[in-house]
């Protein structure tokens, strides 16, 4: 497969890689012999002590790609690693060691998209209270998104990795990559399913906080997993918010939604990530 690299990353070499990564993966994770060449899953490690990230209590972290996942060294290690590993899968879903699409991940890059993992909510709130997510935007990274530890793969319910992680690509890795297709609170191809969804009854997102541009990245938070199998399991759990809730529903209901999912161009996941990256 081409090599990435931000020097490569215009269209034309998205083009020429997304035509070698189509063939689909192997649905059984430990069936596929690994690659000795592949490089090694990047490991949570202690966070340089310049770093902005640390200067603001992070205290380790892992980055490939220019996307970046933190937490502090209250948060158990091997939940930090299960986060990041989920993200990488969203973004080198064929784990071939190069991000599916270039694009989304210069986008990315651009904006120092970061991943805090915070070992309480009432940590967060101190962060927060502290204009910290300021101080790192200042400092160039502008794209965030949020986990708590107990949120990481709990052993009695959903695991909001799937989620908050995928959020970050999502709303600024597609969105910035390709604005008329998939710009989250603006006029799109996105919006307009989404707004179709909602009139058909399928998406009932009622957060009064949540503005058009939060409404479209819940849907396609939504629309993905449910895609890939990700909410088979909870389909009354989420009923009040989202009813395709199956593969199988959602080719059924939202055909035109399937198809933007699944578009070449865009080279989205067509694997729900296990937390085991390469």
């Amino acid at each position: 497969v081409t090599p990435w690299s931000p020097a490569t990353a215009g269209p034309a070499a998205l083009d020429a890689h997304m035509t070698q990564v189509t063939s689909p993966r192997p649905q059984d994770h430990q069936s596929r012999a690994r690659d000795p060449r592949l490089p090694s899953t990047p490991t949570i490690r202690k966070t340089p002590t310049r770093h902005s990230l640390s200067l603001v209590g992070f205290t380790r972290y892992a980055s490939l790609f220019g996307v970046t996942l933190a937490a502090n060294a209250s948060v158990p290690r091997w939940k930090a690693q299960h986060a990041f590993n989920v993200l990488m899968e969203y973004i080198d879903n064929d784990e071939d060691g190069a991000p599916d699409n270039p694009a989304i991940v210069e986008a990315l890059a651009k904006q120092g998209a970061t991943v805090l993992v915070f070992s309480s909510w009432s940590e967060f709130e101190r962060f927060d209270n502290r204009d910290y997510g300021d101080l790192l935007s200042r400092r160039g990274r502008s794209a965030i998104t949020v986990l708590v530890a107990e949120e990481v793969k709990p052993a009695d319910s959903f695991d909001a990795t799937l989620e908050e992680t995928l959020h970050l690509v999502t709303q600024f890795g597609w969105a910035a990559a390709y604005p008329r297709i998939w710009s989250e609170g603006r006029n799109s191809q996105l919006r307009d399913l989404r707004l179709e969804a909602q009139h058909a009854g399928h998406f009932d997102y009622r957060d009064p906080t949540c503005l058009a541009a939060c409404q479209d990245t819940e849907f396609a938070y939504w629309a993905l997993t449910s895609l890939l199998g990700g909410q088979v399991d909870r389909c009354d759990e989420v009923a009040h918010e989202w009813t395709l809730c199956t593969p199988a529903m959602m080719l059924s209901e939202a055909p035109n939604l399937v198809g933007l999912l699944q578009d070449p161009r865009f080279a989205l996941p067509n694997r729900l990530p296990d937390g085991r990256y390469l």
